[in-house]
């Protein structure tokens, strides 16, 4: 089980039987199924249940368990801008815990809250380059999943805009002018709507 979540155990139902648990870090019970809510590292180890009935108390059963470390510091990145028609590189976060190896799984949908589905399939890619955007979708939304020793871990989504290239424009018609005479105002730059001009 991972860190945090529930550990139940269960013994078979013997009519009459009362039952007694043992088990690391102190844990006892008289309950036959009994609960762990919140079970930590501390709670792994062997398990030992025996059932009794008048006088008559059975030989132990044993498990073992394992409670796996939570997996940290999963990230999907930054929010980022690319331009239409190109990839989008997202820098996941470096992570820590979890038991043995970690496999990644980067998702996407088209809105921040929608159904996530696999990117170009199943990957395992600590970061992720996208395939191509369009702006067909101005706005796509990625996150990625970590998954170590049956635990996992889901990073919230990062923003990817796209942008339109501007087209259309122009710098108007040349010139000749005067020394120390300012050009007309024909000397400018139309394209699209939101373009940031810059003149060299």
């Amino acid at each position: 089980v991972c860190a945090g979540t529930p550990l139940n155990l269960t013994a078979s139902t013997i009519p009459g039987a009362s039952y007694n648990w043992t088990g690391p870090n102190g844990f006892s019970s008289s309950l036959q199924n009994p609960s762990i809510a919140n079970a930590s590292i501390a709670a792994s180890g062997t398990y030992s249940v025996t059932a009794t009935i008048g006088t008559c108390t059975s030989s132990a059963i044993s498990i073992t368990v394992t409670v796996n470390p939570v997996i940290s510091g999963n990230t999907s990145g930054s929010d980022i801008s690319v331009c239409n028609n190109s990839s989008a590189s997202l820098l996941g976060g470096i992570v820590s815990g979890g038991s043995g190896s970690f496999t990644y799984l980067w998702v996407t949908s088209t809105t921040q809250t929608g159904t996530f589905i696999s990117a170009n399939g199943t990957n395992n890619l600590a970061n992720y380059t996208t395939p191509i955007l369009t702006t067909s979708s101005t706005q796509v939304w990625f996150r990625r999943t970590v998954t170590s020793g049956g635990c996992s871990d889901v990073a919230p989504p990062v923003k990817v805009t796209v942008n339109l290239t501007p087209v259309g424009g122009t710098a108007g018609l040349s010139q000749i002018v005067c020394h120390d005479t300012p050009p007309t105002s024909d000397l400018r730059l139309s394209g699209h709507s939101g373009t940031v001009i810059k003149w060299q």
